[in-house]
């Protein structure tokens, strides 16, 4: 595993390595699992468009704690410059556009963060 985790950010994206760390998530210690989560959500909006990238961002939504959602959902929701130059929209619009970054959001709209609590 110590071998794996200096090279884990290239695996996320590699059509082969993506399993290996998808392995990781489902199967590994809680330090080795917050390291990739935390390599997921500095690359978020690239590993979502990613094909294979984004099926780990999509496992981590399922294996990960609710700290780490809720972070994720921040990040998504954030305003910023989007590549085509509009400004102000959040990541969210970006991904809902994109062939695989909506798989990403189907995902998380299965948590709460995403729907209102109802009164």
């Amino acid at each position: 595993m110590s071998e794996l985790r200096d090279g884990m950010a290239s695996l996320v994206p590699d059509q082969y390595g993506n399993y290996v760390v998808q392995h990781v998530i489902e199967h590994g210690t809680a330090a080795d699992r917050c390291h990739v989560f935390s390599i997921v959500a500095n690359g978020l909006k690239n590993y979502s468009k990613h094909k294979f990238a984004s099926n780990v961002v999509e496992k981590c939504l399922v294996y990960a704690n609710d700290a780490w959602r809720s972070e994720v959902v921040k990040i998504l929701v954030a305003s910023g410059r989007r590549e085509n130059g509009r400004e102000n929209e959040s990541m969210i619009l970006s991904l809902i556009e994109d062939s695989y970054g909506n798989y990403v959001i189907r995902e998380s709209r299965h948590y709460s963060y995403f729907t209102r609590p109802s009164r």
